[in-house]
């Protein structure tokens, strides 16, 4: 009995001596295979923190990461977001005071906002090309942007021409990078220099500064529907079909009107070179317009009109405002010839930097000119009238500050 349990109690012995060194084999196993947080799995099958391998250690779907990420399926995202809707590209609008019109060659564009959850932080990448793209990378990148509209003013690296022929594309990305091939794209569009023109109710003595485009250069078109045009030849009245520099016109409005109008712009075929403006006058009471979007002085405007000995071929200039009245001068005296509405006005006062529209002011007391009105000119001999342009290298005036 007593060799019995002294079998018994090696054999027990044994047996945990056993356990212990398989249990120190396992502890010491771990200890080797837990790794720094780099995504590596342990030697045993079982990745750092506890996430199990299944399938001979193919990582399951949603495994979590360290920090609480959650591990990807390990699909590629290959779809794009939709293309953008409702591009739309039109020429840029310049600034117009009563004064003076600024503008430059620009398109304005614009498109909807994509409503993928995935699109990277700025989505939307804007194209220009001066010529048809048959794909993306024909076109030059404007700007990558997370607004849906931008101002496009240079291609190639150039001021955009007026007149010529531009196309705009817009992509949207996702944050991998995934558009679709099917892109918006919009053109042929081009840019016009343009001015408003703004009429009072009643009667205005109005002009248009340059060639206007010939789809729009109608009465109606340039004035407005309901409006009456008049414009006097020398010798009796005429009612126009067409709107022309260098001429003055009566118009009629039977409300308050404002229009926005785009100028041709000058051919740059040199076998077929645009004329000039010009206007020929008789001897008598004529009507004439500015020929600048820029203020000038009317000795600049009217220079055409001077002849070789240095004397002006006219005597009197006049004007017309529906808030101020009649006013004007009389070039060889320096004299005032008319006093605008009531007299109060004093002279010497800076008209063309007022607020509100005072070309009879600015006439009479500056000795201004400005865009868009008209003006009544006594000629005592006759002459042609010619545009600022075609008599200076005229350098064009910023505008009041």
């Amino acid at each position: 009995m007593k060799q019995k349990l002294i079998l018994f109690g090696a054999l027990l012995i044994i047996s945990l001596l056993a356990g212990a060194a398989s249990a120190n084999e396992v502890a010491n196993n771990t200890s080797e295979s837990v790794l720094p947080d780099n995504g590596t799995h342990s030697n045993n099958g079982t990745p750092s923190y506890g996430g199990n391998l299944l399938d001979g250690g193919t990582l399951p779907d949603g495994g979590n990461l360290p920090g609480g990420g959650t591990l990807p399926d390990g699909s590629l995202d290959t779809a794009a977001p939709a293309s953008v809707a409702d591009l739309n590209v039109m020429d840029a609008l310049g600034e117009t005071k009563w004064s003076y019109a600024n503008d430059y060659p620009g398109l304005y564009v614009s498109w909807d906002a994509n409503t993928e959850e995935d699109l990277a932080p700025m989505p939307y990448e804007v194209f220009v090309s001066g010529s048809n793209p048959s794909a993306i990378e024909d076109m030059e990148k404007v700007k990558s942007t997370s607004d849906t509209s931008l101002y496009i003013e240079e291609c190639g690296g150039k001021p955009l021409v007026y007149g010529k022929d531009y196309w705009v594309a817009v992509i949207a990305r996702d944050n991998t990078g995934n558009y679709d091939d099917c892109f918006a794209i919009c053109g042929p569009v081009r840019t016009y220099e343009d001015m408003d023109i703004k009429l009072d109710e009643g009667w205005n003595l109005k002009s248009v500064p340059k060639r206007v485009l010939a789809s729009s250069a109608g009465t109606q078109s340039v004035f407005g529907r309901g409006s009456i045009v008049l414009y006097w030849n020398g010798d009796c009245w005429e009612f126009p079909e067409t709107i022309e520099p260098c001429k003055g016109y009566w118009v009629y409005s039977p409300v308050p009107f404002e229009n926005n109008i785009k100028f041709k712009p000058m051919s740059s075929d040199s076998a077929a070179p645009d004329v000039p403006v010009s206007l020929d006058l008789a001897p008598g009471w004529q009507m004439i317009g500015h020929t600048s979007t820029q203020p000038a002085s009317w000795s600049m405007t009217l220079a055409s009109l001077k002849d070789l000995l240095i004397d002006y071929k006219f005597s009197n200039i006049a004007t017309y405002s529906h808030h101020e009245g009649w006013g004007g001068i009389i070039p060889e005296l320096g004299l005032i010839d008319m006093i605008a509405g009531d007299g109060s006005v004093p002279s010497g006062a800076d008209f063309i930097n007022i607020t509100g529209p005072c070309p009879v002011g600015a006439l009479q007391y500056q000795g201004i000119m400005v865009p868009g009105q008209g003006y009544w000119i006594f000629m005592k001999k006759e002459g042609t009238y010619a545009s600022i342009e075609s008599m200076y290298n005229y350098q064009d005036y910023s505008g009041p500050e």
